[in-house]
């Protein structure tokens, strides 16, 4: 969509005459993924830990809607995320194996897709019990 915008007013006598300029509406700015910081978690014996992946702060600088899309990039143990999870703002993951788990967010308005973000989460080993 044109819109006119006036620059420039040339006064010509008593007339004043405005010259427009064109913007184009229809250019498109990628969206910006922001896949929140990174996590540190406790695993418990015989128990997953759950972490809460956060894409809230991914934006579009021209307001439009964005669609979220997860990937993991690294596992100690070959974990996908499936269903929801990968394109959720909020995924929640159940981590079972210790390590580090580097996740990636891409974003995208429709028209454009974002630069990828990373977020690294560690999944510190159980505690060990005294006996």
């Amino acid at each position: 969509m044109l819109r006119t915008i006036p620059i420039r007013t040339v006064a010509m006598g008593a007339l004043a005459l405005t010259a427009p300029a064109c913007v184009d509406d229809s250019v498109n700015t990628p969206p910006v993924a922001v896949a929140g910081f990174d996590q540190r978690i406790q695993l418990v014996e015989g128990a997953p830990g759950e972490v809460v992946l956060d894409g809230t702060g991914s934006f579009d600088p021209d307001g439009d809607p964005v669609e979220h899309r997860w990937a993991v990039l690294r596992a100690p143990s070959g974990l996908t995320l499936l269903g929801e999870a990968r394109t959720a703002r909020e995924p929640r993951v159940q981590l079972t194996v210790p390590g580090l788990y580097v996740f990636e967010l891409v974003v995208s308005d429709g028209l454009d897709t974002s630069a990828p973000d990373h977020v690294n989460v560690f999944a510190a080993p159980p505690e060990q019990q005294q006996e």
